[in-house]
């Protein structure tokens, strides 16, 4: 191929079509290992949430790691995780023995959502004082918060993924894009009422 350039006539290199591919192939490679990364980062706080919650369990128990297992109240079990309805996953680190949470029930919970995506967190309340607190059946969270938290008992520990259908679906909320898949630790504190 020929081309004009300061008023000579030059042969182009056809190497242009390969630099395009290798530049392709770098794109590509790039955006596999940004991937890996964001799900790595995701996995490390979820880690260290959940040392978080034991830390702050310990330090209620006195400060003893002991004290916590011999509690007959909270039982220690990390389980394989499980489906739920609308594709919701659970996975429970701690298995509470309080009262179950159940539709029509207060719950208190200790939180952080981030997006399975990155790991970026969009929300959190892990004020022992003042945890988060909502009825159960009445839609004043997303549908997966209350299917992830359905069962679990007080004391009890579980990450909750929750699909865009059973979060916020297509819509943008906040932080949150449009289609993300929401991850959740949480800690059940306390259930009030009857179910």
């Amino acid at each position: 191929m020929e081309l004009v350039v300061d008023g000579s006539v030059q042969e182009k290199d056809n190497n242009d079509s390969e630099d395009e591919e290798d530049a392709k192939r770098l794109a590509e490679e790039e955006r596999k290992a940004v991937k890996r990364l964001k799900k790595e980062e995701a996995k490390r706080k979820q880690l260290e949430l959940s040392e978080t919650l034991k830390r702050q369990r310990e330090e209620e128990g006195g400060g003893s790691a002991k004290k916590v297992k011999k509690d007959k109240k909270v039982k220690k079990e990390v389980m394989k995780e499980r489906a739920l309805q609308g594709g919701v996953k659970v996975k429970d680190f701690i298995i509470g023995s309080g009262s179950q949470a159940s539709a029509g029930r207060s719950v208190s919970i200790l939180y952080e959502g981030s997006l399975k995506k990155d790991g970026k967190v969009f929300d959190k309340n892990l004020n022992k004082k003042r945890p988060f607190k909502f009825r159960m059946g009445l839609e004043q969270v997303i549908k997966g918060m209350e299917v992830g938290l359905t069962g679990m008992r007080v004391g009890g520990e579980r990450i909750v993924e929750i699909p865009p259908e059973m979060g916020y679906g297509k819509k943008k909320i906040g932080g949150i894009p449009p289609g993300s898949t929401l991850v959740f630790s949480i800690q059940l504190v306390d259930v009030e009422g009857r179910g």
